[in-house]
């Protein structure tokens, strides 16, 4: 039998199956964003199969942005309340965590959300996660001297 492959309705041409039934393409470009692979066998006899079950893969390879505009590196928090508010943005959608913790993100990927620090040295670690696994990550030492 021979597979016929296509990407977004584009076709990626045709590959002999093996006895087992398993066929191979060599290198598939993906576009960015969403994409849809169905496939088409025909046997010998020109006999065609139905479309197969399409196969979606999100493809995106870049971080998602990550803008931390408070707390500064290096800020020095005062008074016995150690309280931050942590602000920035990120993109739309994206998985956002302050020290583990999911923050909810608000319209156009602003956030804001508050720390209550220990005296002395507190690290902040701040990720955005994007739905293709993409992470951007900032570090920021912020130290509260109450």
């Amino acid at each position: 039998s021979t597979v016929f492959l296509t990407l977004n309705t584009e076709s990626l041409g045709s590959a002999v199956t093996k006895e087992s039934g398993e066929f191979q393409f060599e290198s598939i470009n993906l576009e960015e964003g969403d994409n849809e692979l169905v496939a088409v066998a025909v046997d010998g006899g020109g006999n065609k199969s139905l479309e197969s079950v399409p196969v979606k893969i999100y493809f995106w390879d870049k971080e998602p942005k990550l803008e931390v505009t408070n707390p500064s590196d290096g800020q020095t928090v005062t008074g016995k309340d150690g309280t931050v508010e942590v602000k920035g943005q990120t993109d739309s959608g994206v998985k956002l965590t302050v020290n583990g913790r999911f923050i909810v993100l608000s319209g156009g990927g602003n956030f804001v959300t508050s720390v209550i620090l220990t005296p002395g040295e507190n690290n902040l670690v701040i990720e955005a996660v994007d739905r293709a696994g993409n992470k951007a990550r900032r570090e920021l030492v912020v130290t509260h001297t109450p």
